[in-house]
């Protein structure tokens, strides 16, 4: 990094592997190098990455403050509102694991992203409504530190566990990978859809900027579902 700054003045970096934070020991070694550079140095310099989130003991507060001294951007991987989702997706840590990031990055006004996935083939209505009120008992985070949520319809890849499910769950997968139908529960893919859309809008409407293009990828789901739907009848 000290490369980069001297040679090309570079003084924000991106890290664009999967997970800034999957080793703890090295992880919490680069933020010590990036902190005492910061501290010795008239022009900081920051960074950005994925980072995942684990319970307070794993990510205690000193974590925090060598964040802030660090000037990092956290993408962090919330996933689902929904704690049952996210064991199915493997990712291990409740909710309040999720308020602990909050409010620590709250205290010390690191900027977060939060990722989530929308509408996973085992959320039904009702989880829809939980995630929407969720958000909003959170409102207070927006702006700082949350300043965007990227939000992703959950999409059926290859070499996923969803893929590896797609049986099990009764799924038809249409010409795009977020375009399915399932045979598991009563949400339709219109439903989706639409839950995409509300969600969307009621996290512009808190202050939590959701992604620009959103109608767009809305309005190309519709199509898709229209396609998928005249295929299957």
């Amino acid at each position: 990094m000290e490369h980069q700054i001297t040679k090309h003045g570079i003084k924000h970096f991106v890290f664009n592997n999967s997970l800034t934070n999957g080793n703890m020991k090295e992880y919490t070694k680069l933020l010590d190098m990036i902190g005492e550079y910061n501290d010795k140095n008239t022009e900081p310099i920051s960074w950005e990455g994925y980072f995942i989130v684990r319970n307070n003991k794993q990510h205690p507060e000193e974590m925090w403050a060598k964040l802030k001294k660090t000037n990092a951007k956290l993408l962090l991987g919330v996933e689902s509102g929904i704690e049952r989702v996210r064991i199915q997706l493997g990712k291990n840590f409740s909710n309040t694991d999720i308020d602990w990031h909050l409010e620590m990055a709250k205290k010390y006004n690191v900027e977060l992203m939060l990722l989530l996935i929308v509408a996973y083939p085992t959320e039904v209505k009702k989880d829809f409504e939980f995630t929407k009120q969720w958000f909003k008992d959170r409102k207070n985070y927006a702006g700082n530190p949350v300043k965007k949520i990227q939000l992703s319809m959950s999409a059926i890849l290859p070499g996923t566990e969803l893929k590896r499910k797609q049986e099990e769950y009764g799924i038809v997968i249409g010409e795009i990978p977020t375009i399915w139908l399932t045979e598991i529960h009563d949400v339709t893919p219109a439903d989706r859809i639409e839950y995409f859309s509300d969600l969307s809008r009621l996290l512009n409407s808190l202050g939590m900027s959701a992604n620009n293009n959103d109608d767009y990828t809305v309005q190309v789901m519709r199509d898709e579902l229209d396609l998928l739907a005249s295929k299957t009848a």
